[in-house]
């Protein structure tokens, strides 16, 4: 399985024109051109395209991962809760520290149920 695409960009950004990775999200393409080091991570399937390089060398590197969540509906589900408390945690356990540790919980109890970690060792 190929869940996420993964595009390291290697060249400096301004080492070349056009090149850049149009991503199909919704009803509109996204490019993206990032600085190097920089890598973009998307779902394997999404519709995508590189636009023409018009001069310069775009170097990049292309790699595949595998999550430990096989069914894409809970990998959608888990990933949301997940950025849901990097971004949000403050303002929920302020709130309401029990609606809190009964979400979380929630979330550990789908990536303990759902994760398949003997595919990825």
């Amino acid at each position: 399985r190929t869940d996420y695409s993964v595009t390291l960009f290697l060249s400096d950004k301004d080492s070349y024109d056009g090149g850049e990775l149009s991503l199909n999200v919704g009803n509109a393409n996204i490019d993206y051109k990032l600085e190097p080091g920089e890598a973009l991570i998307y779902p394997t399937g999404i519709k995508h395209q590189v636009k023409p390089v018009k001069s310069g060398k775009r170097r990049v590197c292309v790699f595949w991962i595998e999550s430990a969540i096989q069914n894409m509906i809970i990998r959608d589900c888990v990933s949301k809760m997940a950025q849901m408390f990097i971004e949000k945690s403050d303002k929920i356990q302020n709130f309401d520290e029990e609606i809190w540790n009964d979400i979380y919980s929630v979330f550990l109890s789908l990536k303990r149920n759902y994760a398949n970690y003997d595919s990825i060792f």
